[in-house]
């Protein structure tokens, strides 16, 4: 049915044009600026891309017009992200509604709070010192400031957590401190405020994954959602040599990240050349693997934990594994466990933070600095069974 049709590709287009205006293009009118729904005709011909932007109405003005000089440039980049035989003409529509919530609930805010002068008290006049501008001088001083980790859920770009973040804080300064795949689930931390400029020392806390190795098949892109690129069979060996294949992948190793990765060749992102039909070849990084633990092994069904450092793709694991093993295989499933002090037992879901106020968010924020990099020793030492049980991989 064709409304079936145009949800897919209305979906389609959200995701992909949230993360491309967010990473792709480096202009700074359009930097903040949040895909929140898209329209597609029946025909699918046409996408209204309704685009809420954070500020005065002059900064939605010039980041429209940005979007709309730059949606050439949008369509093909889409396309070589996707499977689309036709990429729909964008009309994008800026969407105030949700800046508008905002400030109102932001004057309402100051209303309740502001105290109420005695009977007869002479009005101040606006000036140095004044209470106006001692208010603006308590608004820069509270602002949203540090960082919080969000149970990302499957399907979610990790831009789509990041527009929900700024749109209940009501701030543009705000970031994530390392991209999930919307294939993946688990930890997102992400930065408000000040906390932003704090990102790159994020980056050097330790990460912790379980994560589903599907042997078999080896796909394009690595993962369970790129078509099959080449099939094997099933290795047939018991618990302990797979373990002893695993050796080779703990310490420092030379990783080559996948075709359909963000890593740049000659300024171009990988997977927009992979997907032009242009062969990638990527260079050997060197990462490192504190621990790759087996929790279960179920052919075709490999369940790990993992500790690892920054730059680590878990994707170009499970494809590594397969071919030491003389097989193929795929990532079925990711979920994160931690980075650094931020685990999923401190970590706040998706629909808690979409129901909650500014207030309420800004109170859930932890204030950045190196506390956050230590990771629990658990993830060290605790069996791998006993930290992936519960855990429902596809």
């Amino acid at each position: 049915m064709p409304y079936k049709r145009t949800d897919r590709v209305n979906a389609l287009l959200q995701r992909e044009l949230g993360q491309v205006i967010s990473e792709e293009l480096n202009d700074p009118r359009i930097s903040f600026a949040t895909v929140t729904a898209v329209e597609t005709t029946n025909d699918l011909r046409t996408a209204r891309v309704h685009v809420s932007v954070l500020g005065d109405e002059t900064k939605g003005r010039e980041a429209m017009a940005a979007l709309d000089r730059a949606k050439h440039h949008l369509r093909r980049i889409i396309g070589e992200r996707t499977e689309l035989r036709y990429v729909p003409d964008l009309v994008f529509v800026e969407d105030r509604s949700a800046e508008r919530a905002a400030r109102i609930s932001s004057l309402l805010r100051e209303a309740r709070e502001r105290p109420v002068p005695p009977e007869g008290s002479p009005v101040p006049r606006e000036g140095r010192g004044s209470p106006r501008e001692g208010r603006r001088q308590s608004t820069a001083t509270d602002a949203p400031d540090g960082v919080l980790a969000v149970d990302k859920p499957e399907g979610w770009t990790s831009h789509d957590v990041v527009a929900v973040m700024r749109r209940v804080l009501g701030t543009k300064r705000v970031g994530h401190g390392g991209t999930l795949d919307p294939l993946a689930t688990g930890v997102l931390p992400i930065l408000a405020g000040r906390a932003t400029k704090w990102v790159d020392r994020l980056h050097t806390a330790p990460k912790v994954y379980a994560a589903l190795v599907r042997f078999g098949s080896e796909t394009t892109t690595d993962d369970r959602e790129g078509p099959v690129r080449r099939e094997a069979p099933v290795p047939g060996i018991g618990r302990g040599e797979l373990d002893t294949t695993l050796e080779a992948f703990r310490g420092e190793i030379a990783q080559v990240p996948p075709d359909r990765s963000a890593v740049k060749v000659d300024g171009r992102r990988a997977y927009a050349i992979a997907r032009a039909g242009t062969d990638v070849r990527l260079e050997a990084r060197t990462v490192r693997i504190d621990r790759l633990t087996i929790a279960s092994w179920a052919p075709p069904a490999l369940r790990i934990l993992i500790v690892c450092g920054s730059g680590t793709y878990i994707r170009s694991l499970a494809r590594d594994i397969g071919r030491a093993l003389g097989s193929a295989a795929h990532l079925g499933a990711l979920r994160r466990l931690a980075v650094g002090a931020l685990d999923l037992g401190n970590a706040t879901d998706v629909g808690r933070l979409r129901a909650a106020s500014a207030a309420e968010a800004t109170a859930l924020l932890r204030p950045a600095g190196d506390r956050l990099l230590d990771l629990d020793e658990r993830f060290r030492v605790v069996t791998a069974t006993e930290l992936l049980e519960g855990w429902e991989a596809a």
